[in-house]
């Protein structure tokens, strides 16, 4: 659902009569083109999603394993800046992602290579062609990147399950890591081919799974207090890290074409009111949890938070719901 195609048979294809203008309310200009182009819209797509499904997808896809990294950001960054920083890059996003919902409406093109093609010039097959490659190589870094947590959080239950607690490091990556690594992934694929209405319920899923982690922070800090050395308010280079590790959180633009495409009474105002929506719950989140984390683990506070998490000598059962955040809607996983 990523890859980008040409103007014609691919997954994300659209309908323009060639020679034909486009207006700003996206009609080609052409009779013969508006009627194709009302036809193409009436019938090529599947079934449409609601707007709260697809409100519920965007807040997924902006919750990927990068929010257990903004804590330790937010060390390097201090507290009232790093909150600041995520409001100034929520709303980057939400006008980036409008900008590209405006033109794929006026265009008729529903993924980011497609809509490239229709640059001027002669370049725009070979910007597409690269867009297609950078998406696709962004992506699977991404689900590399969720298997390795994965794998964290379900270690430390089968080094015990199997006796491998006081394995050496080789044994254990050779008999239990890469194993997990694994299971990870064929669970993780076939999430990768289910249309936005079946991935509406792992979404909720996944935002619960998000709020349950939030919540194990808050208890966390209830119980133990704040870390000492926590800075409120500074200024370092680690501003720098806090704004990078929040674009890895929230960049989502090459997800939001198709999840637009699919939208019931597709229309860019009704668009925009999910946009808000996820980004505005985004933004909150990301900063009760980077402060929650921040303050509990102080500076020492690792990139990965739940590596901080007090494992108990019963079963580290809260492990188990990081799994639930393993995939983003729209054709990839997170």
């Amino acid at each position: 659902a990523l890859m980008a195609g040409t103007s014609s048979g691919d997954g994300c294809s659209y309908l323009k009569l060639p020679g034909d203008g486009v207006s700003n309310d996206g009609s080609t200009g052409h009779p013969v083109g508006n009627a194709l182009g009302d036809k193409h819209k009436a019938v090529h797509h599947g079934p449409k999603v609601s707007l709260a499904a697809v409100t519920a997808n965007l807040i997924t896809a902006g919750l990927g394993v990068g929010i257990l990294s903004l804590p330790w950001a937010m060390a390097g960054a201090s507290l009232f800046p790093s909150v600041v920083t995520i409001i100034v890059v929520m709303a980057l996003n939400v006008a980036t992602v409008m900008i590209l919902v405006e033109a794929a409406e006026r265009y008729q093109a529903f993924d980011l290579g497609a809509l490239l093609r229709h640059l001027p010039g002669t370049w725009s097959p070979l910007v597409q062609t690269v867009c297609n490659v950078m998406t696709g190589a962004s992506v699977f870094l991404c689900l590399t990147g969720i298997l390795v947590v994965i794998a964290d959080a379900l270690e430390p239950f089968a080094c015990r399950a199997l006796g491998y607690v006081d394995a050496d490091l080789s044994r254990r990556v050779v008999d239990v890591r890469v194993p997990l690594l694994a299971v990870g992934a064929m669970c993780a694929l076939p999430l990768c081919f289910l249309d936005q209405r079946r991935l509406g319920f792992s979404s909720a899923l996944g935002i619960l799974v998000n709020i349950y982690l939030f919540g194990v922070l808050l208890v966390l800090l209830g119980d133990h207090g704040a870390a000492p050395g926590v800075c409120l308010f500074g200024t370092s280079t680690g501003t720098i890290t806090m704004f990078s590790s929040l674009m890895q959180c929230a960049i989502i633009q090459m997800c939001v074409l198709p999840m637009y495409e699919e939208l019931e009474d597709r229309k860019p105002r009704r668009f925009f009111v999910a946009v808000i929506v996820a980004f505005v719950f985004l933004a909150v989140l990301f900063a009760a949890f980077s402060s929650a984390g921040y303050l509990l683990f102080g500076s020492g506070v690792q990139p990965n938070v739940i590596q901080d998490f007090p494992l108990s000598s019963s079963c580290p059962w809260w492990r188990l719901f990081v799994i639930g955040k393993r995939r983003t809607p729209g054709g990839a996983a997170a």
